[in-house]
């Protein structure tokens, strides 16, 4: 229980110190007289559901994902790990993968969330060991990415129902 409350303590502490916003530009609020803003400009008004998910603890860490939905598909994924006292996207290029890879973790995790938006979830193939077999992306990103695509989902399901919490 405590190892729960302290991984939701580190996603909320670590979600609330970031700004989605930094990552995907924002339209330009048209200037039409007619048009009086609703809401914050830096906010998309075409975003319906969004959703912040903690994912299960494996031997790597922590998976937290944050999505974004406009019009029932992702417009905007961020997923990152929670390892020790920090995420692998803070460590950047300081976390080290095996000397074989073809590229750092932060970059594999890039190329994994813009394949999710380009082509949506559901084109993530895997194979036995959880590795991409989608050979566009599997040139992009080597890592096991099961783990992630299932919090990914549970994020997704969170965002199109936010009544009825994942389990």
């Amino acid at each position: 229980m405590k190892k729960i409350i302290l991984c939701a303590a580190l996603c909320l502490a670590g979600l609330t110190g970031c700004s989605w916003n930094q990552k995907k530009p924002q339209p330009t609020p048209s200037a039409s007289p007619s048009a009086a803003p609703t809401v914050s400009p830096t906010i998309d008004p075409a975003i319906t559901e969004a959703s912040d998910i903690v994912g299960e603890t494996t031997t790597f860490g922590t998976p937290i994902v944050s999505v974004q939905m406009k019009d029932g598909k992702i417009s905007w994924v961020s997923i990152d790990e929670i390892t020790e006292d920090t995420t692998k996207k803070t460590l950047g290029d300081q976390y080290k993968l095996g000397e074989q890879a073809i590229a750092g973790w932060s970059q594999q995790i890039k190329a994994l969330e813009d394949y999710i938006v380009t082509h949506g979830l559901e084109a993530v193939d895997v194979d036995e060991e959880g590795k991409a077999v989608n050979e566009d992306l599997r040139t992009q990103c080597t890592i096991t990415i099961q783990n992630y695509l299932e919090t990914v989902k549970k994020a997704v399901s969170q965002a199109e129902h936010p009544e009825n919490p994942p389990k």
